[in-house]
This record gives structure tokens, sequence and C-alpha cells, in this order.
């Protein structure tokens, strides 16, 4: 019995073994390289639709897993070394000011980092570390990016984390609005740390599509914003806050007064900020001071 049960766990193992090592296989190449950008299936209803934000990784032939999206990009049984250089070169276009670290966690390498199939040697003084950054591009959208860095021999390596894919993924808040008695859908821009409810994969593009709560004119909360805890850390008084804001807007968005309103632009449609608003602090439990986004158009 012993015999027949033990045979029966290592034929289990062994399919355990042969499905994860197809699923780990599974990509598609991408012959010149790939963008980061709206997904198929919500760019119909966009407003803008041959005006969406949109990010190059140039790597000929890079491998990208089969369950990536438009808006969600795992690289996959790439050359190490060839994509790391790749992934340098591409972090290159933004200045450090443009760049976030939201997660930073030191990883133990005993026999050194692993790149591909080798071992590198950690410089000393330098750490292996596990990091989600948030990168906002020149227009004012945010792209998020997951990987393991570590540097050798004075070289900057990109590499994937011991759990997960090396990742590139677009942000995408959302807003519903009416144009020419259709309902469309138009991308907001938001500081770095402004936490958004209604945006692409948490909430079904149906319901954004159907549901009045959904539309700029809504009595909801969804487009009222607190201000990023970031900038709060630094500074809690509001006058910081709002100036700070309208600061990011005027760099990304050319935020600018327009008859006594804060205008700003992005990617073909124009938007005005309300910063005389209140809204609930989950983690406080308290009102505090807030911005909303309203519709005004097309650019």
């Amino acid at each position: 019995m012993k015999k027949i049960t033990s045979i029966i766990v290592i034929i289990i193992l062994l399919f355990v073994i042969s499905s994860c090592s197809l699923l780990k296989n599974k990509y598609i190449v991408m012959g010149n390289g790939v963008d980061i950008t709206i997904p198929n299936e919500y760019k119909q209803y966009m407003l803008l639709p041959n005006n969406l934000p949109s990010i190059h990784f140039d790597l000929d032939n890079v491998r990208i897993s089969t369950d990536s999206t438009n808006a969600i990009v795992k690289f996959v049984q790439n050359d190490q070394y060839i994509l790391s250089d790749a992934m340098a070169t591409h972090l290159s276009r933004y200045t450090s000011d443009e760049i976030i670290e939201t997660r930073c966690v030191e990883r133990e390498e005993k026999n050194g980092a692993k790149l591909g199939k080798d071992y590198l040697p950690i410089d000393e003084g330098t750490k292996s570390l596990e990091k989600i950054i948030i990168a906002t591009n020149t227009d004012g959208t945010r792209y998020s990016y997951s990987f393991r860095t570590f540097q050798s021999n004075g070289k900057i390596y990109y590499a994937y984390t011991y759990i997960e894919n090396m990742s590139i993924a677009l942000e995408m808040p959302l807003m519903a609005v009416i144009h020419n008695n259709e309902r469309k859908l138009v991308l907001l821009p938001l500081p770095y740390d402004t936490k958004y409810i209604v945006g692409g994969f948490n909430i079904e593009l149906e319901s954004l599509l159907t549901k009045d709560q959904y539309l700029d004119t809504t009595d909801e909360n969804y487009f009222t914003f607190n201000y990023p805890n970031y900038l709060k850390n630094k500074n809690s008084q509001l006058d910081y806050l709002e100036s700070s804001v309208k600061d990011w807007y005027a760099k990304y968005c050319n935020g600018h007064l327009e008859n006594d309103k804060f205008v700003i632009e992005y990617i073909g449609a124009k938007f005005w900020i309300d910063f005389n608003q209140e809204k609930l602090n989950n983690d406080t439990g308290k009102k505090e001071a807030a911005f909303r986004i309203r519709y005004i158009g097309k650019k």
C-alpha cells in the first residue's frame, strides 16, 4: 500500500512540475519591442481612441508572457543580459524626480545575485534589491515597474524578482463622459500616490459604460481625491498641498488659470480642478481637504 501511495505521489509531483514548466514557457515574441498602452477592449470606447498614452519598450524579439495585456506586460524566457541592458536604457528616459519607489526589499544573496543561469558578485557596499517603482512620463501618465536590481563590477543589472517576472504596467484612472449622446471613457492624470477607485481592472468595463455613478456628473465622490500622503508627510498645510498639486499639473498637463478656473490638458481632453472640496480619509476616518477633477471637453 505504501509503495502504491509513493508511486501516486511521484506521478502527481511529475505532473505538477511538468505543468509549471509548460506554463513557464508560454510566451509571445514581439519582433519590434512592445508598447504599453490601453487594453484593446477599451479602445473603441475611449473619447479619443487615436490619442492614447503609450510607452515603448525597445527590444527586438522580446518575449512576453501569454497572459500579458496591452496595459500589463510581463517579460519571460529572455536572455537576461540583453533584457537587463534594454531595461537600463528604457529607465534612463526618466529623471530622478520622475521616479518614486513604492517597494524596496533587500534580498540576501549568499552566492551572488542570480542573472539567468549565472550568479554575479555584488559590489561591496551595494545591495540586491527588489523594487516596485512608479515613473511619470512627460505627459503625466504613470507607469509601474517591478524588478530586482543590483550592481556587479560597477554595472547596474535588472532581473526578475525571485517570486515574479519583471513587468511594466500602465496606471488607468478612468472617468465616463457623455459626448454626442454617447458614453465615452477618458483617462485622468493624477499625481503619484493619489488614490483612485474608478480605474481599469478594478471595475468592470460594462459597469463603466452603463452605470451613471461613474459619469463625470456623479454625486458620488469617485472623482474627488485626497491629497497624496507623501505630500502630507512633508507638510500638511493646505496651501502647500494645493500649490504642490498645481505645480505637478503645470509641469505635466499645462495647468493654468482660465476664467478663474485651474484648467489642465491631458492627451486631447480638458478638465478643471475644484480645490474647494472635502473627502473622507478612510485611513483616519476623518474628512479632510481634497480636490475634484471636472471634465470640460475635447481640447
